[in-house]
Order: structure tokens, then C-alpha cells, then sequence
């Protein structure tokens, strides 16, 4: 068995942590008013960055001028909005876009269409670009979850936690389930994953919750709109 996590980070017996974290930093200009607001103030203990969007530079010219604040990469391989989308660092032709050039939407193609080598370079390129930037880099995480596997069983850990390990980061793949009765067999795969983490030396947290809001305009076309 690991050891528990609070441990490893030297508090008290019985200690219950909770890290807020803020991801789709540098998304959008209300993103980042946003986030940049609530880091300032302390009410969130950090943020993820998405450096392939059009509004990174700007985030990450905060990031790079607040060394003291906790900023990590949010690993994009997907482009979920319907009017406003990005692409990859490494270039449009490849595996890694849909027919007009942009990450693909969804995390079910990128499953079924993503190489595991411009997987791990576009990954890998995404974080020099914010070490680049001067960003004191402090975790790893991912956009909507698609190198999980969720959709197919196809996963891209095998890309993801060689890059953190790499760079001494920790990597946001919960090892139990948030259910209060995970299913088993989604716990059986958070095990096998969190197995491999350990192995590699990659922290990773104990459980992963999101926001419980429901998003403006969600099964609509108005779902896209910025």
C-alpha cells in the first residue's frame, strides 16, 4: 500500500486536504479574469494552463510574474467549443486534428484516431511551451480527460506520466473513484493506472471532484457560445 498522500506531505494523522484548483486557464479572456481574481485573492490553491489557446499568452505572462502562485499545465488534446476552437502546437497534419485542422471535439476521437507519438510530442510540447514562458510548472493535468480512456479503454498514461515523472510533477489521476461505491470495474482500472503512477514516482491525488454547475446553454446549440 502507498503511502497516504497527507503523509507524504508531512501533515497530521487523520489530516482530510482539499486542493482548489482552477483548469482552462488562458481558454478564454473571462477565464482568465477570472482565475487571475481568485488566485490573487487566495481562494484558489492553484490553476492549469492551456497553452494552445489564444488567450495563453496572456495567462501565462501572469503565471511567469507570480512564481509564488501554483500553476501547472492542463494537457489539451481536445476542442470542444462549436465557435471558438485551437489547435495543436505541433502542427495540423496529423492524428491529433479533425478535417478543419483543430483538435477534434470529442475525446471518442481521439481514442480512435490519436498515434501514441504525436500524442507524447504534442504533450511534451505543450509543457516546454510553458517552461518557455518562464512558468514555474507545479502539476499536470487534462483537458475534459482524454488521455483516461474513458470512451474506448484506449488510454495515453503510457505518454502522460513518463512526461511528469520526467519533470518531477505531479499528475491529476485519481486513484479511487468519487462515488461513494466507485464501479468496480472503473476502480479496477483507477488501480491498475494509479499502480503504474506509483511505479514512475508520479504524485497523484487520492480522489478528483469537479463543480456539480450545470453549463449555460448544455444540449443546445447554444452550448458553444463564448
Amino acid at each position: 500500500m502507498p503511502v497516504p498522500l497527507t503523509d507524504r506531505l508531512g501533515l497530521p494523522p487523520g489530516t482530510r486536504a482539499i486542493i482548489l484548483n482552477a483548469d482552462d486557464f488562458g481558454m478564454c479572456r473571462a477565464a482568465n479574469r477570472a482565475i487571475t481574481g481568485l488566485l490573487s485573492d487566495g481562494h484558489l490553491d492553484s490553476a492549469t494552463l492551456m497553452m494552445p489557446c489564444a488567450w495563453a499568452p496572456a495567462a501565462a505572462a501572469f503565471a511567469a510574474s507570480r512564481t509564488d502562485l501554483d500553476v501547472g499545465v492542463h494537457l489539451v488534446l481536445t476542442s470542444e467549443w462549436s465557435g471558438y476552437r485551437w489547435r495543436p502546437l505541433t502542427g495540423i497534419r496529423s492524428s491529433l486534428t479533425d478535417a478543419d485542422g483543430y483538435f477534434p471535439r470529442t475525446c471518442l476521437e481521439v481514442e480512435q484516431n490519436a498515434t501514441e507519438e504525436e500524442v507524447a510530442a504534442e504533450l511534451a510540447a505543450q509543457l516546454e511551451a510553458a517552461l518557455a514562458a518562464g512558468i514555474d510548472v507545479t502539476h499536470l493535468d487534462n483537458h475534459m480527460g482524454s488521455v483516461y480512456g474513458l470512451e474506448t479503454g484506449r488510454d495515453f498514461l503510457a505518454q502522460v506520466l513518463p512526461l511528469a515523472a520526467r519533470h518531477g510533477l505531479p499528475f491529476r489521476l485519481p486513484r479511487h473513484g468519487t462515488e461513494t461505491e466507485p464501479d468496480a470495474a472503473m476502480q479496477a482500472l483507477l488501480a491498475q493506472a494509479a499502480a503504474v503512477a506509483d511505479a514512475a514516482g508520479v504524485v497523484i491525488p487520492d480522489r478528483s471532484w469537479t463543480h456539480p454547475f450545470p453549463l449555460a446553454g448544455e444540449g443546445t446549440d447554444g452550448r458553444g457560445d463564448l
